[in-house]
């Protein structure tokens, strides 16, 4: 009879056990999800294209971003200074020149600057989905990281 009350006993301490641990693990999962939900909200604008589509568009920006930095090389290196000598109509069409220069150097710039950020991007969204897990591995994650 004592035997039979303390394996019930056991049964009891071991099914209390179980019960925590669900539970904790239950509430470790949900705790995790919502982090995960939180640090995720950046926007993904490229989370929509498959991996070879994503490549591509990658290697395509790699080589317009080498594109427009060469660009943006060539038109820096045609400095235009101002001499400041002459007649006022000689001025007048120097500095028009003169900033027509800086408005296309600007522009360079504009289009290097964009085209690098472009590509970040797209290299961060490959990371993300390099580290990205799925499936049972996902949520086993989510149940254990405390």
């Amino acid at each position: 009879m004592n035997r039979k009350r303390s394996e019930g006993g056991t049964l009891i301490k071991v099914l209390f056990l179980l019960f925590l641990l669900v539970g904790a693990g239950g509430y470790n999962y949900h705790r995790n999800w919502k982090l995960e939900g939180s640090t995720e909200s950046r926007p993904r604008p490229f989370a929509a294209y498959d991996q070879q589509q994503l490549t591509q568009l990658r290697d395509a920006y790699a080589a317009e971003t080498r594109n427009s930095e060469q660009r943006y090389s060539a038109q820096e290196r045609r400095r235009i200074r101002a001499s400041g000598e002459g007649l006022m109509n000689e001025r007048v069409d120097e500095f028009e020149q003169i900033q027509r220069h800086s408005t296309t150097l600007r522009k360079r710039a504009s289009e290097f600057a964009l085209s690098q950020t472009r590509l970040q991007e797209i290299e961060a969204e490959l990371t993300l989905r390099a580290n990205e897990r799925t499936g049972f591995d996902l949520h086993i994650r989510r149940m254990i990281r405390i």
